[in-house]
């Protein structure tokens, strides 16, 4: 994106959508957001049987659960998971 000059590129870049906006887009995505041991737990499967699809561990698997939680993961793991575990991962950047 092209800026006429400093100050517009300066207020793009900046730019914070409305505080009712912003508190309305956290609710929404604590709603929608779940960890990997969500999933799997919704799904009724055990560690191992996602493990086993993965092709890895038990351990490794419980690895990945614990890693997702605190943002530590990978997004090719993340999605490798999601789908041994028949989710979708959709990413989303804020």
């Amino acid at each position: 994106m092209e800026f006429k000059d400093r100050d517009e590129e300066t207020a793009f870049k900046t730019w914070q959508p409305p505080r009712p906006v912003r508190e309305a887009d956290d609710r929404i995505l604590r709603q929608v957001t779940v960890t990997l041991k969500q999933a799997r737990q919704a799904r009724l499967l055990s560690q191992t049987e996602v493990a086993r699809r993965l092709k890895v561990t038990r351990s490794t698997y419980a690895d990945l659960e614990k890693r997702s939680e605190t943002g530590q993961i990978t997004l090719a793991k993340l999605e490798a998971a999601a789908r041994a575990i028949d989710c979708e991962c959709i990413v989303l950047l804020r």
